[in-house]
């Protein structure tokens, strides 16, 4: 047996970008289905840092705040993975 599901947007994935896009639909009141294939979030990290572009757009979508409040802010640091020191 096939069922139809109709929606105005269909999401694939509910990464960062998937989940934005959700939470940007719903505020307009649009259907939409977001489809991710694990069935929980992962325990590992994505990112090691936002960058002040990200940060910028999430002003704009007003979610800035709470990462403002968990972040650690780090002027000037510098990352390196594998290979010599600098």
């Amino acid at each position: 047996m096939t069922s139809v599901i109709e929606t105005d947007v269909l999401i694939i994935g509910a990464g960062p970008a998937g989940l934005m896009a959700a939470n940007e639909l719903q505020k307009r009141d649009m259907d939409f289905i977001c489809l991710e294939q694990r069935s929980g979030p992962s325990e590992l990290s994505k990112a090691l840092g936002i960058q002040a572009r990200t940060l910028e757009i999430f002003e704009l979508l007003g979610v800035h705040q709470e990462f403002l409040k968990k972040g650690y802010p780090g002027p000037g640091s510098k990352l390196h993975l594998g290979g010599e020191n600098p």
